[in-house]
Parts: C-alpha cells; sequence; structure tokens
C-alpha cells in the first residue's frame, strides 16, 4: 500500500514538473568523447560529489576535475550536459556520463559489477550479451538550485543515444529518490538488480534498464490506466516521444499512440 502510494505520489510530481515550463531555456548536450564542454561537466561533477562526501578534497586536482587515480572511468566514458546560455555564455547546470565496456575488460569495465552483488537472473542476461551494447549510467551531478527538469533531459537525452547506438542494457547505482522516480519514467523497463548497498558515500539501488523496452512497456501500462492515470502517462509520453526514432514503432504502437492523441503523432 505504502508503495503505490510513493509510485502515485512520484507520478503525480514528474507531470507537475512536465506541465511547469521549467524546461524553457534548457538545453541537454551531447558531448560525446571529445567536446570543450567536457572540461565545465567534469568540474561540476568534482564539486558536487566533493560537497556530498562521495570524493576527498585530495581527490581533485587543481584545475577542478577529479584526477584519473580517484576516477579511472573517465578515459572510458560518453558525457552528456544541460546548458543555460546567457551573457557570460554556456553554464553547465546538469551532467552525466555512460561508462562504455572497453575492449581488454569487457563487462568488468563497470564499477557497479565490482561493488554490488547482483541477483543470478542478471549474470546469466549479462553473458548473453555483448559488452558492447552495455553503458552503466553515472556522474549524475546538477548545480545547486538548477530544476530537476535537467535531470529529466539528461535521461531522455542518454536514452536517445542508446537507441541509436544499439545499447540492449544500462547498469545503474541510483540513490532511493531517483530509483523511484525513474521507475515512474521508465515504467516496466527498469528493475532492481540487487539488494540496497553502500556505493559511493551513500546507499543506492543497483538498477536495469532496457532502452528499447521503455515505449512498449509504457503503452502496456497506459492501456491498463484508467481515468487521471491515463492522462498522467500520457504526458509522459509526449516528453519522451518528442524525438523517438519512429521506426522503433509497430504499427500497432504508432495506432495506439495516435488514438491516445500524443503529440507530434496526432
Amino acid at each position: 500500500m505504502f508503495k503505490s502510494y510513493r509510485k502515485l505520489k512520484n507520478l503525480y510530481r514528474l507531470n507537475e514538473l512536465l506541465g511547469s515550463g521549467d524546461f524553457s531555456g534548457h538545453t541537454a548536450k551531447e558531448l560525446g568523447r571529445e567536446h570543450d564542454l567536457i572540461e565545465k561537466a567534469q568540474q561540476l561533477h568534482a564539486s558536487v560529489y566533493l560537497s556530498r562526501g562521495f570524493i576527498n578534497p585530495e581527490d581533485i586536482n587543481e584545475d577542478g576535475r577529479i584526477h584519473h587515480g580517484a576516477d579511472v572511468h573517465q578515459a572510458h566514458s560518453y558525457y552528456f550536459v544541460v546548458a543555460l546560455e546567457g551573457k557570460k555564455g554556456t553554464q553547465i547546470i546538469a551532467t552525466i556520463r555512460q561508462i562504455e565496456a572497453t575492449t581488454q575488460k569487457g563487462m568488468a569495465s563497470f564499477p557497479i559489477l565490482e561493488k554490488v552483488v547482483v541477483h543470478e537472473w542478471v549474470e546469466k542476461e549479462l553473458k548473453g550479451v555483448s559488452p558492447s551494447t552495455v553503458v552503466e549510467i553515472s556522474g549524475l551531478a546538477k548545480r545547486r538550485g538548477a530544476s530537476s527538469a535537467a535531470v529529466l533531459l539528461l535521461y531522455r537525452e542518454m536514452w536517445y543515444r542508446s537507441l541509436r547506438d544499439g545499447h540492449s542494457l544500462w547498469l545503474m547505482a541510483c540513490d532511493t529518490r531517483l530509483y523511484e522516480r525513474l521507475v515512474v519514467l521508465f515504467e516496466g523497463a527498469i528493475f532492481q538488480i540487487g539488494d540496497l548497498a553502500k556505493y559511493q558515500g551513500g546507499d543506492v539501488i543497483p538498477a536495469l534498464c532496457r532502452p528499447f523496452e521503455v515505449v512498449p512497456a509504457l503503452l502496456r501500462t497506459v492501456a491498463k490506466s484508467r481515468l487521471q492515470k491515463k492522462v498522467f502517462h500520457r504526458k509522459i509520453l509526449e516528453f519522451l516521444l518528442m524525438d523517438y526514432p519512429p521506426h522503433l514503432l509497430t504499427s500497432e504502437e504508432l495506432q495506439l499512440i495516435k488514438k491516445l492523441k500524443v503529440r507530434h503523432y496526432v
């Protein structure tokens, strides 16, 4: 009962955020592995993680970034940011990255698999996929006072990239509140894969998301939903489908999306 209440509460909050207009002026950018803004993204990452006690002052270089000895995964990460453009130039207000597998280490490239004991079904699933189609979501950092809309934009931008590049799985270590919100956003495609664990100074829920199952799962949820819940889930669909690759939709899915009068498809 308590879980259902919290899920409904998060659904309501997410819809409030999607309807608040907080997205104006926010630009999600896919930086990749090499970009002029990556240094700023890494500086924000270091600043936020230091303030939260996830790293120590000695882990940071003079340039304000975490040194490679304290964060070896910078060398095989793909970066994303949300930026605000102003008179003083581009201000990075949020950042996140996808840690990619290296050819040398394969699945051992992902720190979550070293630090968390995952369920047996997860181990079996990972054995059946290529490490090149898996990424670990890492380094989420948001500037103090920035809207939570920035985080939603980051996850959507990462999702678009994963759909384009064929990522079958995301691995994640989420704090409890973030996990609950992602369950609402990616309902039916995200799962807890281990017990609550200590990770970088805090309690986290190890999780897995299947990017290509997000829309089919959400459409199944919408089909079962009634009244206000259906309206809420439709708004989430509108947000996620804004730049969704149309060729990934089946004719049945497209028909249901049009029936729901989802913007961009009416």
